[in-house]
């Protein structure tokens, strides 16, 4: 996640990174974020546009942190309400993958973290780096490849990889679903 910047001066531009996410209530979920840029400060009721790779569309979220807590910790929390809105949504689906998962035993769910290192203490498989043509190749040896249809979500160039892949193990172009948007 970045907090990005315009050519408006005085818009602060810092990277920062999701370490850990609260479940507050039913639809809305308190992100911590640690800010890269110690300089960075705010006032009581700012936002920060927020910008997450891959998603073309960006957000305002309210800060809900006091700014002494900032600035003596390099993090910010974001109250997130839910909603289908792209980057909210990115918030709060992976945990619903996680729980849908859970709740079929068919469903095996493993998670490729490419621009950071995973986060501790998930109950769920998670690699660092990308999907290899060996991961796609070993998880479709395991299931009927007659009945199997992938869906397959992301930017163009990724798109493109995993079909390759599919189509590598041994799946048609007609079984593999996609939209490339963007």
């Amino acid at each position: 996640m970045e907090i990005e910047h315009s050519d408006e001066p005085g818009r602060p531009l810092s990277s920062a990174t999701v370490v850990e996410v609260h479940q507050e209530s039913e639809t809305i979920k308190r992100i911590v974020l640690l800010v890269e840029d110690s300089q960075l400060s705010f006032k009581a009721g700012q936002w920060v546009d927020f910008f997450i790779p891959g998603v073309p569309i960006f957000t305002g979220f309210s800060i809900c942190s006091p700014p002494h807590f900032l600035k003596c910790s390099r993090r910010l929390e974001l109250a997130i309400k839910y909603s289908d809105y792209p980057p909210t949504l990115w918030v709060h689906s992976k945990d619903q993958i996680l729980a849908m998962a859970k709740s079929c035993p068919d469903v095996d769910v493993h998670l490729f973290c490419t621009r950071q290192n995973a986060l501790p203490g998930m109950d769920v498989n998670i690699s660092n780096g990308r999907i290899t043509d060996s991961v796609i190749k070993s998880q479709i040896s395991k299931l009927n490849k007659d009945r199997l249809q992938a869906y397959v979500c992301g930017p163009p160039g990724f798109i493109d990889d995993m079909e390759m892949y599919c189509m590598k193990a041994g799946l048609d172009s007609k079984q593999i679903l996609y939209e490339k948007w963007w």
